[in-house]
């Protein structure tokens, strides 16, 4: 699920702790 968090920018790395949970 995209969170708000993966569109700040973290989409492009996809490696944020909250993003793909």
């Amino acid at each position: 699920m995209v969170n708000a968090k993966e569109l700040s920018g973290n989409q492009a790395a996809h490696t944020s702790p909250v993003g793909e949970s």
